[in-house]
């Protein structure tokens, strides 16, 4: 028993927080800002060129003004501050409702490709699947 609390006290901070968001400003399809602080969303990595553009416009239009649960990770860093956080959405809106995934509508559409290795298993699940959709379907990136 003495050993779980003690590795529930150490690992505290690595433990996932709740962020409930309103994006204002989206720079790119995986960069926004809320409240002042610059947010890098995890677990994609959108296209450069036309096809960025895209999927920026995409993106803006999916969370701009609207209120999102994202879960963030405060970095290992002791207790440093960072210029940009970086967050996953989260499955269960504020109401307990499911909420969108604006990181898995991109993929689906061909608008971004997986970053594997940046989201882990149980959140990813459906990341690999999206885009191996947009992928049969040449969809987006993967019609060229």
């Amino acid at each position: 028993m003495k050993i779980i609390i003690l590795a529930v006290l150490l690992c505290g901070s690595c433990m996932a927080k709740d962020l409930y968001l309103i994006p204002s400003t989206v720079y790119s399809a995986d960069t926004f800002m809320a409240d002042g602080q610059v947010y890098k969303i995890d677990g994609i990595q959108p296209p450069a060129g036309a096809w960025g553009k895209i999927a920026t416009a995409v993106m803006e239009k999916l969370i701009k003004g609207k209120e999102f649960k994202f879960l963030y990770f405060p970095p290992k860093n002791g207790g440093k501050k960072v210029k940009i956080k970086h967050v996953y959405f989260g499955i269960y809106g504020r109401d307990g409702k499911p909420q969108s995934n604006a990181s898995v509508k991109l993929l689906q559409m061909g608008l971004a490709k997986f970053s594997r290795g940046s989201v882990d298993e149980n959140r990813g699940k459906p990341y690999p699947l999206a885009e191996k959709h947009a992928k049969a379907n040449k969809l987006g990136i993967w019609s060229e």
